[in-house]
């Protein structure tokens, strides 16, 4: 948990997937009763997904598996959002569901969803793209705070589009519910709190089972002085650590070794390993959260040629490359995963992360 983190260069995107905001039914993010908030599960490969022939949730029309925010964690965040702005001031709540968060805040409030919302109080069913000033008063924007919970979209894109859409407005607050990751920054806002969401933050309504998947911040950010507002950018990525004398690729060699294999997509992604010095079965070792097995454990079992793994190949310019020393950046990678990595949707590791460690171990 980071708070009061003075600065707007959040962290490297983790690809969670949400759905766009054409209504519940189509995954938008909603606040159920008691102040929660939805999030449904998205297609992988940009394919459609099927619509179950019984919804295990309504909201607006015919409804779809949806995440919700439990009460506690949205409470907090309306405490928080309270310290910033003040009882004349406006808050619009853009992608509202049920329309339970923004009534909490005791300001002026106006909420908008693609979906009917339960509560009706100060909402109006309609896109948040089509929302013009005079939908919610034409405040002045010192007076003006927007959020909270847009659907992600893949690698948050939908998410951004939210956010680049509010700034039209130029609000001196936003208070936002991303992903733990993201590769964006908003320009001409500095971060009164940047926070981790529990990972028990979000449940199903109908079995208020928790969905430890979903990887969320709550961002909370206040126009700079004097900033220029109206835009997101992306943030550079770090340029690759060199390698000396490491091979690091998805082809695979049937005799290349000493050899470090990294699972790095599938929900062991940065979780599973492959350690290797020889051909024989003695010399490899398999390490899966941080417990090893010593053996060629992967025939039969995962196709490690595939591209699902990364591989890691060291010529004899690198010394002592030994199977114990191999388990060992292993199991600190098992613990030390890239941050948000097991969490992701689709899952996955970047090959800077696995250069980053190969090179601190080689160091």
């Amino acid at each position: 948990m980071v708070d009061d983190f003075k600065t707007t260069e959040f962290s490297l995107l983790a690809p969670v997937r949400r759905a766009s905001s054409q209504g519940c039914s189509d995954g938008a993010a909603a606040n159920a009763s008691s102040a929660t908030t939805p999030h449904a599960p998205i297609p992988r490969s940009g394919t459609k997904r099927e619509r179950p022939s019984e919804p295990t949730f309504k909201h607006g029309g015919p409804g779809v598996d949806a995440f919700f925010t439990r009460p506690g964690v949205l409470s907090r965040i309306a405490e928080e959002v309270r310290e910033l702005i003040k009882p004349d001031w406006t808050f619009v709540d853009f992608s509202c569901g049920a329309n339970e968060f923004a009534p909490a805040l005791g300001c002026l409030f106006y909420s908008f969803d693609a979906s009917p919302a339960a509560n009706e109080t100060s909402f109006t069913c309609k896109d948040w793209f089509s929302v013009e000033a005079q939908d919610f008063g034409s405040p002045p924007c010192d007076m003006l705070a927007i959020g909270l919970n847009p659907p992600f979209g893949y690698q948050a894109t939908l998410a951004r589009a939210f956010v680049e859409y509010a700034l039209k407005f130029r609000p001196q607050v936003l208070a936002l519910i991303v992903p733990s990751q993201i590769r964006w920054k908003v320009v001409g806002y500095d971060v009164h709190t940047q926070r981790q969401l529990a990972m028990d933050s979000f449940y199903d309504p109908c079995t208020n089972k928790a969905h430890k998947e979903i990887s969320a911040q709550f961002l909370l950010l206040s126009k700079s002085p004097g900033g220029i507002v109206g835009r997101t950018e992306f943030i550079k990525a770090p340029r690759p650590t060199p390698l000396r004398g490491v091979t690091l690729t998805r082809d695979w060699s049937t005799h290349s070794f000493p050899l470090f294999i990294v699972r790095r997509v599938g929900r062991n992604a940065g979780q599973q390993f492959y350690c290797a010095t020889a051909e024989d079965k003695d010399s490899w070792a398999y390490v899966s959260k941080g417990l090893v097995t010593r053996s060629q454990t992967y025939k039969g079992v995962h196709s490690v040629e595939s591209g699902y793994f990364l591989k890691a190949y060291f010529d004899p310019s690198v010394k002592d490359v030994t199977l114990d020393r191999l388990i060992e950046l292993a199991k600190n990678m098992c613990d030390k995963p890239e941050p948000g990595c097991e969490l992701r949707q689709p899952h996955a590791i970047t090959n800077v992360y696995v250069r980053e460690m190969l090179s601190q171990w080689l160091n």
